[in-house]
């Protein structure tokens, strides 16, 4: 068994589906479809029947990649309060719950969840966005224009 400590927690351990490789470095993992991997993990975590970790909590944000204001958003809390629960793994039931509901939609496709996440990634990005006018042939039209 091979310990997979690249998702980020301490309890996933790997029985096949990796080859090791020697390198001029030293030894070497590849891992087979990662991402087939990283969802699997995700769908444990969510049907786990015990309360999520902190650890558990940033390994769905950052698969799903959603920021700490981009959950507290979803979740109507502050990006303090997302930090403090990936710190010591500590959340309210409720809010736990919807949490669980949240990422379990987003890993089952369901659009409305995804394009709700899509639409405070771009409110984040959007932060410094200016608005530009342009007017042509006498008609006036506006547009955002995210600044970089």
């Amino acid at each position: 068994m091979y310990r997979y400590d690249m998702s980020g927690l301490d309890n996933v351990y790997l029985a096949n589906g990796f080859t090791w490789h020697d390198t001029p470095y030293g030894k070497a993992i590849q891992i087979e479809d990662g991402e087939a991997l990283t969802r699997a993990i995700a769908h444990a975590v969510l049907h786990k029947p015990a309360n999520i970790t902190g650890k558990e909590i940033r390994f769905l944000r950052t698969h799903f990649e959603m920021s700490q204001p981009d959950l507290a958003k979803l979740l109507s809390k502050d990006t303090q309060t997302i930090a403090r629960w990936e710190k010591s793994g500590k959340t309210a039931k409720t809010t736990e719950m919807l949490a669980r509901v949240v990422f379990a939609n987003l890993l089952d496709g369901n659009q409305t969840i995804k394009s709700v996440v899509q639409t405070l990634n771009a409110i984040d990005h959007a932060k410094n966005a200016r608005i530009v006018a342009v007017e042509k042939h006498g008609e006036w039209t506006a547009k955002h224009e995210v600044m970089v």
